[in-house]
């Protein structure tokens, strides 16, 4: 058996086809790293402009006062802009401030002499966050109390008492537009509780169930993270990007299966597997050696796209990597990055090993290079589109007995597939089914034509 691996190996080494990919995935590694790369940085949040443009401003609107009549109908309206850009001035208040969305409904019940617009506004002034929405907690709790006795009429009330009290006990500081991870996911939460809001709130016939279960683990993921302090991978880190990589693997499966086509198909083409059986090798040692072979140049390959990936991403991204958050049973757990990584890696190494044997089977069968690689990219990439339509248009369930890409292993680990009913599992009980019965097949069929 050792000799057959190493013979194999020999010779995918002498052919020179293996060094072909391996040149390709690295220059893919860093061209994808490349284009996708964004490290601009935006400097206006630290710029100081923002004072010179309000001075501007001001100057402008004192001028158009001091030629505008007090009978003029647009007196009132520009004297009020003008007395805001003083506002805003006087409290430093840029337009990347999380208080300028705040500060004229906060001036205006000031003026109108409402106390808790008074108290908001103090707080503004002195940018003193914590107080802000600790004066509107209190404020929520005590109005929602008069909803529940009906002397007011359904109110927002109920989320403005959750972003309070969030805020205020994870310390998540708020932006203007999300500047920091841990306000830029709150704003994320707060936008997927409401779009499940409007999905639960849709009729039985309308409601996308699919939709419903991704948000609550959308939920469940962002609070557990908030609740954690654990940032999340964002786009330009380097984490993203080698987690990103796995969303191209059917370029690196489908270079596996030409290689297993050419590996099979060259022993027919050639005469060599007649050879091989006038040395007396059992039909299974020759399949398996194959197999074995081609599944040790996959690992290669693996290693290859990890390296090229790794510093692809060094050079181009963010050097940052975070935990991962999975969702298990509408329950938030903590994973290592790299072992999030290995585990991928290793899912998808297991998928590669599915197909390789069913190329060989099919090579077995066909003989020919170019017809099995056709077969094969039919079933990975055809197959599996029949079979959802089916699954969702005539509901007829016989998807998930098909090994192929339409849900990928690694979507079972991060929980986007729901279809089904399916588990990660399920799915590789299915795909070692497949792998016993290919090479079963492929050592019974191998000797046809000897």
């Amino acid at each position: 058996m050792k000799r057959l691996i190493y013979n194999e190996l020999n010779k995918i080494i002498k052919q020179k086809i293996v060094f072909v990919p391996i040149i390709a995935l690295v220059v893919f590694c860093f061209l994808y790293a490349k284009l996708n790369s964004n490290l601009k940085v935006d400097e206006s949040y630290n710029s100081e402009d923002w004072k010179v443009f309000v001075e501007n401003e001001i100057k402008a609107y004192e001028n158009r006062l001091e030629n505008m009549s007090k009978d003029n109908p647009e007196y009132e309206t520009v004297n009020y802009e003008y007395q805001l850009l003083i506002v805003q001035r006087d409290c430093n208040i840029s337009e990347n401030d999380w208080r300028y969305l705040e500060l004229e409904d906060c001036w205006n019940a000031m003026n109108e002499g409402d106390i808790i617009g008074k108290e908001l506004f103090q707080a503004i002034k002195e940018n003193d966050w914590r107080a802000f929405y600790k004066i509107k907690l209190d404020d929520a709790q005590k109005n929602i109390k008069k909803v529940e006795k009906g002397e007011y009429e359904y109110s927002y009330y109920d989320d403005v008492i959750y972003e309070c009290s969030f805020r205020l006990n994870n310390n998540i500081e708020p932006t203007r537009f999300g500047t920091t991870w841990d306000d830029k996911t709150f704003k994320e939460l707060q936008f997927d509780k409401e779009s499940l809001k409007v999905e639960q709130g849709e009729s039985a016939f309308n409601r996308d169930y699919e939709a419903i279960e991704k948000l609550k683990n959308s939920i469940i993921e962002k609070e557990y993270r908030l609740k954690n302090h654990i940032p999340s991978n964002d786009e330009i880190s380097l984490g993203s990007f080698l987690n990103g990589i796995f969303d191209y693997k059917y370029i690196f499966i489908i270079i596996v299966v030409c290689l297993s086509a050419n590996c099979i198909c060259q022993e027919y083409l050639y005469g060599m597997l007649k050879n091989l059986y006038l040395d007396k090798y059992e039909r299974y040692k020759i399949v398996i050696s194959k197999i074995i072979s081609l599944n040790i140049v996959s690992i290669i390959l693996l290693l290859v796209i990890f390296g090229a990936s790794f510093m692809a991403g060094t050079i181009f991204y963010k050097n940052e990597i975070n935990d991962v958050v999975l969702i298990i049973n509408e329950r938030a757990v903590r994973i290592n990055f790299f072992f999030y990584l290995f585990i991928k890696y290793l899912l998808v190494f297991f998928e590669t090993l599915i197909f390789s044997v069913i190329t060989i089977m099919i090579g077995v069968l066909i003989n020919s290079i170019i017809a099995n690689i056709m077969v094969m990219l039919f079933i990975i990439l055809a197959v599996p589109k029949v079979a959802s339509y089916l699954y969702v248009i005539q509901k007829m369930n016989f998807v998930k007995w098909i090994p192929t890409l339409n849900y990928s292993y690694t979507d079972f680990l991060d929980h986007t597939v729901f279809n089904c009913e399916m588990n990660l599992f399920y799915a590789i009980i299915v795909g070692i089914i497949s792998l016993i019965v290919s090479i079963l097949l492929s050592c019974r069929l191998a000797k046809k034509d000897i």
